[in-house]
């Protein structure tokens, strides 16, 4: 009897879980999210993540893990999403498995940017395209009536995403 309890404590305590903290600089090595916290449906948490037929969207209310790796600049990443990479072709977004846009990673206070390079395009409109924004508009562009459209999002709450599993452990009665 002690073994079930024990084992249940310790699925309790110890089982799968989300570390949710917020960063700025990127791991190459880790899990994140990307999250847009207002914008669409006013204020509903949404996370950036591919929908039907490789279109990237940011409306969803499901995380979807993101890894990156880096460009050839410094400073750049490969943004990728399961298999599928995000992708500028200087207006709209895709996803592919080739990558061809290595984002420039910016910061804005507690939140992160994706810049177009050699551009004032970023990773924009709740993650459905790539829209031009200055750096003082940005932290407005997570509201509805950001600058750049009724549903804007060019900053993004990146958190860490880690799963821990448990180990099982054995209690002597």
């Amino acid at each position: 009897m002690k073994k079930i309890l024990l084992t249940i404590a310790l699925v309790l305590l110890c089982g799968t879980t989300m570390a949710q903290n917020v960063v700025t600089e990127i791991n190459t090595e880790n899990r994140y999210t990307l999250e847009c916290c207002s914008g669409y449906a006013h204020s509903t948490t949404r996370f950036i993540g591919i929908a039907n037929n490789g279109v990237i969207n940011g409306q969803s209310s499901t995380p979807a893990y993101v890894t990156f790796e880096k460009g050839k600049e410094a400073g750049s990443y490969y943004i990728k999403v399961g298999e599928k990479y995000i992708n500028c072709d200087g207006t709209n977004l895709s996803a592919s498995t080739e990558k061809s846009t290595a984002w420039i990673l910016g910061t804005v206070g507690n939140t992160v940017t994706f810049k177009y390079p050699g551009s004032t395009k970023y990773l924009n409109n709740n993650g459905t395209s790539c829209s031009d924004g200055t750096i003082t508009a940005l932290q407005a562009n997570n509201h509805p009536n950001g600058p750049n459209a009724s549903n804007a999002c060019s900053t993004w709450e990146m958190k860490e995403y880690e799963v821990s599993y448990l180990t099982q452990v054995t209690a002597s009665d």
